[in-house]
């Protein structure tokens, strides 16, 4: 299971690129 850290910047990321 990957970090909190890693799925928060995955979300962030996400929203960003969309």
């Amino acid at each position: 299971m990957d970090t909190p850290s890693r799925c928060w910047l995955t979300f962030l990321s996400s929203r960003n690129n969309s």
